[in-house]
């Protein structure tokens, strides 16, 4: 059983491939839920569009793209701090070009990724939701995770 320590992208993206491989695990999340909390800023995806390939989701992952001229900065709370550029934009001409290219960026919301891994767990009852990693330590050999929370 592998425990995997966070449920965002880089959980969740761990926890799909850890489906194929087949192999048993936990995913620990501290947030109650999956819309507890916005998830940051958004991100261009440069190299991993191959990987998206291969995982058969590349026509999935493109219409999520988001091509953005608007910056934002978020609280922990999720209230805007800072906010820069142009809030509307006419991308049709731009963007009906850049898509015809055969290299181009992604631009997605966090959460956006972050929820294509987690339709795409075989069973997303393996999330413990508000579980809390307080603290590890060594017993007879083996790692023990001491957890805080919903990590039953």
């Amino acid at each position: 059983m592998i425990a995997i320590i966070g449920g965002g992208i880089a959980g969740l993206c761990l926890a799909v491939h850890l489906d194929k491989l087949g192999i048993d695990y936990i995913v620990f999340e501290k947030d109650e839920c999956f819309t507890a909390r916005r998830q940051g800023y958004g991100l261009t995806i440069q190299q991993a569009n191959s990987i998206f390939k291969k995982l058969g989701w590349e026509d999935l992952v493109k219409s999520l793209d988001t091509p953005s001229t608007s910056h934002y900065v978020f609280s922990k709370t999720g209230t805007i701090e800072a906010f820069w550029g142009k809030a509307f934009s006419d991308f049709t001409k731009k963007e009906s070009s850049r898509r015809k290219s055969k290299r181009y960026n992604i631009h997605l919301p966090r959460q956006e990724l972050r929820k294509l891994f987690l339709v795409n767990m075989k069973d997303a009852s393996r999330i413990r939701w508000s579980s809390k990693l307080q603290s590890i330590h060594e017993h007879k050999g083996k790692l023990k995770l001491n957890m805080v929370g919903n990590a039953v």
